[in-house]
């Protein structure tokens, strides 16, 4: 919003720039394109301000010379009065002022995200038409121009990246960079847990970002039909109590297979003899032998 209260005419206007650098000393001039002007009839004056300066001049000159020192917007303004001083016209306009040091950027955004990369994106724009540019950076001090000015930026590296403005007429960067957080994603190896037992089978896997439903990220199961402990590699422990007499336990696969763990609780059969110490028999357990899969102890 102006400082000024002027009710323009539209008789006379100035002008200039409406964008400045900060130092830089720039002409306003007075136009009367009716030639309402009359020097020997009409008093004016040229004012400057925003909220830390205050310039005045009372020379009549069709212009005036304004040194912008500070990066605030600056009103400028002109009125027009007779000899009893009576308002007769007026105009002002405001100037930008781009300061030396560019003001830092906002921060950015991600976009969106993919398996080894993330788009990131800018959540404003620079004033290019001032020699402004905002440039991507790897670090927060960064000066690079290499990174890129564009609108969004791919980032396959990294949990962390910058956008620093430059002021190319005045050849500085802004004292703080803004910046976003972000993560990679990246595939992970998942392993089936048929089983339940938290242990993954290591021959059935796939390869996704999230884990799967039924999925676990070890590969420590080497019974991964059946139910077991980390500390028995994922294969159960033998249920039946064993005694301390003398014992055979008997495993009998009911098909074919390399490997027991392969194997379900209804693929084979369990089955514990008892012999004394001279070696006789004593007693013979089937484990799970029965109809309703009770033991059977002969």
């Amino acid at each position: 919003m102006s400082n000024f209260s002027i009710t323009a005419q539209n008789n006379i206007y100035i002008q200039g720039p409406t964008k400045a650098h900060q130092g830089e000393i720039l002409t306003y001039t007075l136009n009367n394109p009716n030639g309402d002007i009359n020097p020997n009839e009409t008093y004016w004056y040229w004012e400057a301000f925003n909220n830390d300066f205050y310039y005045y001049d009372e020379n009549m000159g069709s212009s005036t010379d304004i040194e912008f020192n500070l990066p605030l917007d600056y009103d400028i303004g002109v009125e027009l009065y007779d000899d009893d001083y009576n308002y007769i016209d007026g105009d002002y306009l405001t100037v930008t002022v781009i300061p030396e040091i560019p003001n830092t950027p906002p921060n950015p955004t991600v976009l969106s995200s993919t398996t080894g990369s993330v788009t990131l994106q800018r959540t404003d724009s620079p004033q290019t038409d001032m020699d402004i540019t905002w440039y991507w950076q790897s670090s927060s001090n960064g000066t690079s121009t290499s990174n890129g000015s564009g609108t969004t930026k791919v980032v396959t590296t990294g949990t962390t990246y910058y956008l620093r403005a430059y002021n190319s007429h005045s050849g500085l960067w802004s004292t703080d960079s803004g910046w976003v957080s972000y993560t990679v994603p990246t595939l992970q190896t998942w392993y089936q847990d048929s089983d339940g037992d938290g242990l993954g089978d290591p021959n059935n896997f796939i390869n996704q970002t999230s884990k799967p439903t039924g999925y676990v990220s070890n590969s420590d199961d080497e019974c991964p039909l059946q139910s077991g402990t980390l500390d028995n590699n994922g294969c159960p422990v033998i249920s039946t109590p064993l005694s301390d007499q003398n014992y055979v336990y008997t495993i009998t696969p009911t098909k074919g297979v390399n490997k027991l763990g392969l194997l379900s609780n209804n693929e084979f059969m369990e089955s514990v003899n008892y012999y004394d110490g001279l070696g006789r028999p004593i007693q013979s357990i089937a484990i799970r032998a029965g109809g309703q899969q009770q033991n059977i102890v002969t």
